[in-house]
């Protein structure tokens, strides 16, 4: 029944036509092409089986006019209609077995089961998805289409202008599961159908169209606990996520289906878990920020699991994040380069520009540092996150109009004079930041000379131990005054221990106190030089005598 319909279809577009010839590509289909010869009851039409070797030699075969038709499965078709074959589908049956088809592979047979002159027809690529790029035939114009195949603003050009370059966009997962629910044989009655938004991200609040139940997802979809209401009750207020690394990793590895596979566990801000447990092994262990496990925390299961503390996204990580993933992400962007701490690498780098510069421990640029393409960069160096640079952070990170903002030098300590950007008014400061009386100035007026205070070694000391790639999870941290001297008792944080130092912070022999003991009375000592030298005398043969 098949060919005699398609025979009788192909009469109607060629009528003058007097033989079909029929490819096929095997000799089972061409001994069931010959039993038909004789049953097919179209008159004056005779049916003519042609052998060929392969699909595409009946498609070239078609083309080249060495016959006439050919059976071709879904996949194929859009395959059929593009260069170099360019053929035309007459007629179309579905089977309720058959492949889902895409909505572009969808929309594209329903334009050409339409047969209107001058209609525009969806280009899909070998996948079924929407090609970049698409075309009107018969007007000439192209432009370029989302992943689901929405026209992008300003990107139609008409026939004879240069196109635009079009970027590829693969199908997100939101759209992959809102077409699978919408549309094929897995489509489930009154099932739940996920909302995308114009990107085709997943929609923060999802509702079930046919419970009426509301809740909040993360980047990837997954339902945010405790988020979940009923029909008639006020929704959850949800939040638009980015697409985090740990979302990301977590959506890469549900993808494999491996049974048995590691899932990472990301928290309610899409950051990884202090935590991460194996949930086939039972084995747990602790994480930085970045995921990477810390040495030495894990543990079997039925053991004691280490205490993990957590670790919040650096400012490098954070931008990183932003630049690589979400909807903030700039095509040909700057992207921020962190090292296994998450801090910024000395040396910053554009990959679109190919420009490289050097950076603080906060990741500004250090003047002068910028070479283009081609020339040798500068040799950066990476500096530890100073009282100061620590400080510039903070402040700008909290995008106060009109708030002060410490300024660093190019070592990240504090510039001897500082000022205030919106008030105008100028002042010196020591070494620790701290304003000198007597030097303010207001705007207009004649600034004070500032003399500038390098870091007294106790500050030094203090600064690495509190921040910085050197830094050591319950090391000790020098106490020092506010003239940055050693305070004369010392106390170790962590341990409970106490002593009495010097003027350049070494122990005294015992002072040394454990935790819970009354600690010894410390005195504040001035700085004393001490010279070691020997003293000869000559005895009465003229020899020398060492006295001391």
């Amino acid at each position: 029944p098949r060919i005699e319909t398609l025979t009788r279809s192909l009469s109607f577009a060629a009528p003058s036509a007097r033989q079909v010839r029929w490819c096929v590509i095997s000799d089972l289909e061409q001994k069931k092409c010959n039993d038909l010869v004789g049953s097919c009851n179209v008159p004056k039409i005779t049916l003519v089986c042609v052998l060929r070797s392969s699909t595409e030699d009946c498609m070239t075969a078609i083309k080249d006019g060495q016959a006439d038709a050919m059976f071709l499965d879904s996949g194929n078709v859009n395959k059929a209609s593009m260069d170099p074959y360019n053929l035309k589908s007459i007629i179309a049956e579905t089977f309720s077995s058959h492949k889902d088809l895409t909505t572009c592979l969808k929309q594209r047979q329903e334009a050409l089961a339409k047969k209107i002159i001058g209609h525009y027809i969806p280009q899909c690529d070998e996948k079924g998805n929407y090609q970049a790029q698409q075309c009107h035939g018969s007007t000439g114009h192209c432009w370029c289409v989302s992943a689901m195949g929405a026209e992008i603003a300003g990107t139609k050009t008409p026939p004879g202008q240069t196109r635009a370059t079009c970027e590829r966009h693969d199908l997100t997962q939101c759209l992959k599961e809102r077409q699978v629910a919408l549309g094929g044989d897995k489509k489930v009655i009154g099932g739940f159908v996920p909302q995308c938004d114009g990107k085709g991200s997943y929609q923060p609040q999802q509702c079930h169209g046919s419970t009426g139940y509301c809740w909040c997802v993360n980047a990837i979809g997954e339902e945010i606990a405790g988020t979940k209401t009923p029909p008639g009750q006020t929704p959850a207020t949800c939040k638009k996520q980015d697409l985090t690394t740990c979302l990301k990793q977590r959506q890469e590895a549900l993808a494999k289906k491996i049974v048995g596979h590691y899932i990472p566990q990301c928290d309610e801000k899409g950051n990884y878990q202090a935590q991460q447990c194996h949930g086939s092994t039972g084995h747990c262990w602790c994480v930085s920020a970045m995921g990477a496990e810390i040495a030495g925390t894990k543990t079997p299961p039925g053991q004691t699991r280490a205490t993990c503390e957590r670790h919040d996204l650096t400012q490098c990580l954070k931008e990183r994040q932003v630049a690589l993933g979400g909807d903030k992400k700039v095509i040909g962007g700057f992207v921020p380069q962190c090292d296994e701490k998450g801090s910024y690498q000395p040396q910053q780098c554009h990959g679109s520009t190919g420009y490289c510069w050097c950076v603080n421990a906060i990741g500004e640029e250090i003047a002068g540092t910028k070479t283009p393409p081609g020339q040798t960069p500068a040799t950066c160096k990476k500096q530890d996150l100073t009282t100061c640079l620590k400080q510039r952070q903070e402040a700008l990170a909290k995008k106060i109009i009109g708030h002060y903002i410490p300024q660093c030098d190019e070592k990240g300590n504090y510039q001897a004079q500082q000022c205030h950007g919106s008030t105008g008014h100028c002042w010196c400061v020591s070494a620790m930041g701290a304003e000198i009386a007597g030097t303010k100035t207001p705007p207009g007026q004649t600034r004070a000379t500032c003399e500038r205070h390098d870091l007294p070694k106790c500050l030094k000391e203090r600064q690495v131990a509190l921040g910085g790639d050197k830094k050591v999870i319950g090391g000790f941290v020098p106490q020092c005054d506010e003239k940055g001297s050693y305070q004369p008792q010392q106390c170790h944080g962590s341990t409970g221990y106490c002593w009495c130092v010097n003027a350049i912070g070494e122990e005294i022999a015992g002072t040394k106190t454990p935790p819970g003991q009354t600690p010894a009375t410390c005195e504040k000592q001035g700085k004393t030089q001490f010279y070691n030298f020997s003293a000869y005398l000559c005895d009465k043969n003229n020899l020398y005598n060492l006295i001391y």
